[in-house]
């Protein structure tokens, strides 16, 4: 009798789907690894835990007892950039086992400001420093004139270089 009640504690009861009772969908585990990450925000750490944040699911797969679910995390507001990435194992049953942050999230860098001082250092300054119109720097550039040739000439009134002329220590 023992051993009857024994397997009656194993045998587990279905639904007309074919799901065992009390055990959870692959699309239940995506919601609950959703709603878990929304409701316990402090893992991302004093950057992230107090910015709203938008999840989404990137992959999900069924085990023989658990369901691994990746989510993608990010601020909800003005982020551009890389979303962070955690991994969540579940089982069967509904409860989280395993929760881990894989990646945060990297924002993307500006290169507007770098290049802006980059190019502040290309001004087109010809011999001694004095600079060229930025309209000669650009009519050099299309017809191919070389610096300190007829372009400069026409731009400042200046002959250009002659024999013995140096730029940068070199002779031109």
């Amino acid at each position: 009798m023992a051993e009857d009640e024994g397997k009656q504690e194993e045998k587990f009861e279905f639904t007309t789907e074919g799901e065992a009772l009390g055990y959870i969908s692959l699309d239940q585990a995506r919601l609950r690894a959703i709603q878990h990450a929304r409701e316990n925000t402090d893992i991302y750490g004093p950057r992230y835990s107090q910015v709203d944040l938008v999840w989404e699911v990137l992959s999900s797969e069924e085990g023989e007892d658990y369901y691994q679910v990746r989510l993608s995390y990010r601020p909800a507001r003005g982020f551009k950039g890389d979303p962070g990435v955690e991994q969540f194992t579940i089982d069967k049953s509904g409860s989280i086992e395993l929760r881990q942050i894989l990646s945060e999230p990297r924002p993307r860098t500006r290169m507007v400001p770098v290049l802006a001082l980059a190019g502040g250092n290309w001004s087109g300054l010809r011999r001694g420093g004095d600079p060229v119109r930025p309209g000669c720097v650009l009519r050099r550039r299309r017809r191919g004139r070389a610096p300190g040739g007829a372009c400069q000439r026409a731009c400042s009134g200046n002959r250009g270089p002659s024999r013995g002329d140096q730029v940068n220590g070199h002779p031109v």
